[in-house]
């Protein structure tokens, strides 16, 4: 039996079922990310890792989970297992003794572009079954929803800040 909660408005309740289908789109796309890349041995949460080195180049563990909003012993399980592929080393961080500079090897590279392929092709195949608007149209709704949580925490005094760059590139985009 399933029980619902009363929301204080349909407004609220909307934003639930808002919320709802954000997690399950979100659950969708780790669990296509990761059955596309198996024979790559990269899942979505190391794509995510790949990405950020190879779209803003050598990086600390921290810098990293600020970034993605993650704890750092997170970002460092997922690194630990790509310098384990060979698809990242670790580097002398002049700004730091203790927190090397991560960066993507070439190996690393290659697949990362590998991945970006095969991910432009699931992208077209989902574009054809996706309106222009409403990707659009979600697109807008998804970072105000962002944007409205960021205030929320904020205002409560807690949460993480957003991180810096990568998030206002693609809110401009």
């Amino acid at each position: 039996m399933t029980s619902m909660l009363a929301y204080p408005s349909d407004a609220a309740a909307a934003t639930y079922k808002l919320v709802l289908a954000v997690r399950a789109v979100f659950h969708r796309l780790a669990l296509t990310a990761d059955a596309a890349n198996r024979d790559l041995h990269v899942n979505a949460s190391q794509r995510a890792v790949l990405e950020t080195l190879a779209s803003e180049g050598a990086q600390s563990v921290p810098s990293i989970a600020r970034t993605k909003q993650v704890s750092r012993q997170h970002i460092q399980a997922i690194v630990n297992g790509l310098i384990g592929l060979g698809l990242v080393d670790a580097v002398e961080n002049p700004a730091h003794r203790r927190s090397p500079l991560l960066r993507i090897t070439p190996n690393g590279r290659s697949r990362f572009d590998t991945i970006r392929v095969r991910e432009g092709g699931l992208l077209a195949a989902l574009s054809r079954r996706l309106q222009a608007r409403s990707v659009a149209n979600a697109t807008k709704s998804l970072w105000e929803l962002h944007g409205a949580l960021v205030s929320l925490d904020r205002k409560a005094g807690h949460g993480r800040r957003p991180g810096r760059g990568r998030e206002r590139e693609i809110q401009a985009s």
